[in-house]
């Protein structure tokens, strides 16, 4: 074993500084102890009673940060967010908080609570089940709840938070039935692209705008009348008890055909600005004349001039009659004028054999005739023949012009 002599000097130099030779022993008197150079670390070795150097220790914490702690040095556990610690002697004591109010005690319970204010105490090892509803799944996977509603809405009803409207922004398709008491829209659409059916009664309080209108009655909505500001087509029948216009025009400019009688309580004028003051009265029928010869007629009104006519035209047969004739009394003549004609040129099977015989005047002069004995000078007879073996239509007709 080998033996060194330690040789006492005074060092005019910092110990944490000190390099020495390898091998030379030094005191640090700051900390009190004996250290060993090695030639090349600044402040040595420290020797122990264990003859090894004293290496420093690492502390870290739970972010993997540390510290090195040396010998003689001092490390603070301190604790915090209601955790203490405390030493003595070799202890030491780490204390946390009192966790007894907390669901960890078996004893203690957590109350969940719904949105109606209702709930359930739910202890420690007891299963609290999370159900879906109105279209809503939940889902457990691991740690995770997933609660997934559906993109279809089965409600019976929706209402608004505030009690004003329901906001969508986009577009609702409705296969079954809107019911609503008041339909603010842009457009109305039916599915199909044919028609939307309204099945009763619609109140349009603004304006209605339709390209076709296809109802059953238009009335308005103070019983007085509809107001109409641009032209109407009609390409069907138009029924009106009143119908108040400037003009009447066909649809292809040839005539309108007035099927039944007109009647006109103001003036009638026409293109050439004549002016009818008295209203036209007209009528028209026939007659089945059957065979052989028999008297047919026809009665117009009292107090009146009259155009009339008598037609008919069979094959072989031809009869015209027509008359210009003014009716004052029933029992006095007619004045007026009136001719016949009978086509013979083909053995005249339909043939006119009497006329009106109640039809006076001669033109150009005052007839005083007072011949005429009967009551009905208002009714006019025709003694027809009919030879062709078959009834036939003869058709008649008169038109009051004054």
């Amino acid at each position: 074993m080998a033996t060194r002599k330690i040789v006492n000097k005074h060092i005019n130099e910092s110990s944490s500084t000190y390099v020495g030779v390898d091998g030379e022993l030094f005191y640090d008197t700051v900390t009190n102890t004996l250290k060993i150079s090695d030639g090349t670390t600044p402040g040595g070795t420290t020797l122990t009673t264990d003859g090894g150097s004293a290496a420093s220790i690492t502390v870290v914490g739970d972010d993997s940060t540390g510290t090195a702690v040396n010998a003689g040095e001092t490390i603070k556990i301190a604790g915090t967010q209601n955790i203490t610690t405390a030493v003595s002697g070799d202890t030491l004591t780490i204390t946390g908080p009192n966790l007894t109010g907390y669901a960890q005690k078996t004893d203690t319970a957590i109350t969940i609570v719904s949105d109606d204010s209702t709930g359930t105490a739910v202890t420690v090892g007891e299963t609290f089940k999370i159900a879906g509803g109105n279209n809503i799944t939940t889902a457990v996977s691991g740690d995770t709840l997933t609660i997934t509603g559906s993109k279809t809405i089965d409600v019976n009803e929706i209402n608004s938070g505030d009690s004003s409207a329901i906001q969508i922004n986009d577009a609702v398709n409705i296969s079954g039935t809107l019911n609503a008491k008041t339909i603010v829209t842009n457009d109305l659409i039916s599915q199909d692209s044919s028609a939307i059916n309204v099945l009763d009664g619609m109140n349009v309080s603004g304006t209605l705008s339709a390209d076709v209108l296809d109802v059953n009655e238009l009335s308005s909505n103070d019983s007085t009348a509809i107001q109409i500001n641009d032209s109407v087509n009609i390409s069907g029948t138009l029924n009106a008890k009143t119908l108040i216009a400037n003009t009447i025009s066909s649809e292809d400019s040839s005539a309108i055909q007035i099927n039944d009688g007109l009647r006109i309580s103001g003036d009638l004028t026409f293109s050439n600005n004549t002016v009818q003051t008295t209203a036209y009265v007209t009528a028209s029928g026939n007659w089945t004349v059957t065979t052989g010869t028999n008297t047919y007629s026809f009665t117009v009104p009292q107090e009146g001039t009259y155009t009339m006519w008598v037609k008919g035209n069979i094959a072989n047969g031809i009869i015209i009659w027509n008359a210009t004739v003014s009716v004052s009394n029933s029992n006095v003549a007619a004045i007026g004028y009136q001719y016949a004609w009978n086509y013979t040129g083909g053995g005249s099977p339909i043939a006119l054999t009497a006329i009106p015989d109640q039809i006076r005047g001669t033109a150009g002069t005052i007839s005083t005739d007072a011949t005429y004995v009967g009551s009905t000078s208002n009714r006019f007879d025709f003694g027809i023949s009919n030879t062709s073996g078959a009834s036939q239509t003869i058709y008649y007709g008169y038109a009051k012009i004054s």
